[in-house]
């Protein structure tokens, strides 16, 4: 898919280094029970259980062999959940910050400013407004706007 906006969560390679990031840190992103079947959680609990979890493994978390984008992505979830962002965290995200790449990754200027300015401001449990805007929402727009193909109205 790619990118559908320039927002720092708004694009396909974002979204993958936050499920990559996840499994190395041993948070299960989505619940299921015994059968495999997911379980239904509400964003907030989703969002609360994930937040405890980051509190909980971020502190001893080597960042060794992680690359800058991945970093970056990392604080930046953390911060977007209102976790404990731990020193080494915040000083690796901004040194690392510079590298990471907007050719490979969709990470544009507008979201490399954005997380500079929360590694710069922001304050653990307060989650961090990253501007965000979904895929679905996106389409929508652009379809009132014409801007996408959109189905032809009436019978068939």
């Amino acid at each position: 898919m790619g990118a559908w906006n320039r927002g720092l969560f708004d694009n396909d390679s974002a979204l993958d280094a936050v499920g990559n990031m996840f499994d190395r840190l041993g948070i299960q992103q989505y619940l299921e029970d015994a059968d495999g079947e997911d379980i239904e959680e509400s964003g907030e609990e989703r969002d609360a259980r994930h937040r405890v979890a980051l509190d909980e493994r971020l502190p001893s978390f080597g960042l060794d062999g992680i690359g800058a984008y991945e970093t970056v992505i990392l604080a930046a979830m953390a911060m977007r959940l209102g976790a404990r962002l731990p020193d080494g965290l915040r000083s690796a995200a901004r040194e690392r910050l510079p590298a990471a790449s907007e050719e490979e990754h969709y990470f544009f200027d507008e979201a490399r400013g954005e997380v500079a300015a929360a590694l710069s401001k922001y304050r653990d449990g307060s989650p961090w407004p990253f501007a965000q805007k979904g895929l679905f929402e996106t389409m929508a727009e652009k379809a009132g706007m014409g801007l996408i193909n959109e189905p032809p109205k009436g019978p068939r």
